[in-house]
């Protein structure tokens, strides 16, 4: 069965009680990494530059992790290796890759 490509989740932020809806957010989250960011930034605009970094550090953790489970190298550390010596990805990605894996 495919998922409705403009909106397979839906995230409910606030209280609709008591009238308050001015505070409450209902969201439907979309297929894909680009339609989602796209849609965040969108609804949230004061906000697009950390939302595409966000997106942006998500794929390219995605695709590390797609690496890992293909068994890219013979090893875990091989992998990460690839990862941080690859011109692909930002340094400031790589450092909070390190960051979250080493400290």
């Amino acid at each position: 069965m495919e998922m409705k490509k403009d909106g397979f989740e839906r995230i409910f932020i606030g209280d609709r009680k008591n009238n308050a809806l001015a505070d409450f957010i209902d969201f439907s989250v979309p297929a894909g990494f680009d339609d989602f960011s796209k849609k965040m930034a969108a609804r949230f605009p004061e906000c697009k530059t950390g939302i595409n970094r966000l997106f942006q550090d998500m794929k390219a953790l995605f695709g590390l992790s797609l690496m890992i489970d293909r068994g890219y190298g013979d090893t875990s550390f091989k992998t990460f290796i690839s990862f941080i010596v690859s011109q692909k990805h930002s340094v400031p990605l790589k450092l909070r890759v390190i960051r979250m894996l080493f400290m």
